[in-house]
């Protein structure tokens, strides 16, 4: 490991959750680094849809990651977001293994609201087969899966200790943003900042215009990972050629959906029920909050 190098923080915050705002916001912080690539996956051994696919970035060296934070400046603090680590098995192990004294930040939103953004994400992208919500719960097991914090956090509980470990509650965080910041920045150890991006937003929705041109990315990152192709890989990660591809995705993303999205309150309850209830029972055990309380009020 290079003896310059010192990892800081890790968001372990599944898709949809609100972390790309939460990094977007610590990104703007003087004394804080995040890398501008997104999503390293560098402690993901295999493709999270695909675990058939080995995923190229875990069999890369430690100077290969440290050079992702090479434009840190001297005392900053370095970190990183990647959702693909909520759900990987081996992500836990190998995070401790190389950077024990980490911290991690895990970014927990109401199961069902996050499950119902991720699914509204899959339309966005083309990747939805036209079935309801309901019957893409039925089928795409990762979008439930995501939502089931109790499970995943328990393997990260079980390796790093509970004060290195930052839970923030999404829908206590947009209320108060301000103040939840500044909670943040205390436990990464750095100074407050007010900053402009609290304000504003991340990621928002798009309907699709040219959804084919993802998928034919996510198709070719797949045809060089299952083959092997690593050199082949590294060499449109570092040309960029990548993340051109899909800011070209987003800037084809250009009008709003005419109405919002909206999910019937009963139904809400009702797959709340049958898919996460005992999950947050778990979780508020594990972290000693009730979650049930805070995400019914």
């Amino acid at each position: 490991m290079p003896s310059s190098f010192h990892l800081d923080f890790v968001g372990i915050a599944a898709p949809k959750s609100g972390s790309t705002w939460i990094a977007d916001c610590l990104r703007e912080h003087p004394q804080i680094f995040i890398s501008a690539d997104k999503e390293l996956t560098y402690f993901s051994a295999h493709f999270v849809e695909d675990q058939s696919i080995e995923n190229y970035p875990f069999h890369q060296s430690i100077e290969w990651y440290a050079h992702f934070f090479r434009e840190a400046k001297s005392g900053q603090k370095t970190g990183e977001f990647t959702p693909a680590y909520f759900r990987d098995r081996i992500a836990p192990e190998r995070m401790h293994e190389l950077f024990p004294d980490t911290k991690l930040i895990a970014v927990l939103r109401h199961p069902v609201r996050r499950a119902f953004s991720h699914y509204l994400y899959d339309r966005q992208l083309g990747l939805d087969s036209g079935g309801s919500f309901s019957q893409a719960l039925q089928t795409r097991s990762y979008l439930v899966d995501y939502s089931l914090y109790g499970e995943k956090l328990a393997s990260f509980f079980a390796r790093f200790p509970r004060e290195r470990i930052y839970v923030i509650v999404f829908e206590k965080f947009i209320r108060t943003p301000e103040k939840s910041l500044h909670a943040l920045e205390k436990f990464l150890w750095a100074e407050s900042s007010l900053l402009g991006t609290l304000y504003r937003k991340s990621n928002e929705r798009w309907d699709p215009i040219a959804p084919l041109l993802h998928q034919s990315l996510q198709k070719i990152r797949r045809f060089l990972s299952r083959r092997k192709m690593y050199r082949t890989l590294q060499w449109a990660r570092k040309t960029g050629i990548f993340r051109f591809m899909y800011e070209l995705v987003c800037m084809t993303l250009k009008t709003r959906p005419k109405t919002p999205h909206t999910l019937d309150p009963d139904l809400y309850s009702r797959l709340y029920r049958e898919f996460f209830q005992s999950d947050v029972r778990a979780l508020s055990k594990l972290i000693g909050i009730d979650f049930e309380m805070i995400w019914q009020s």
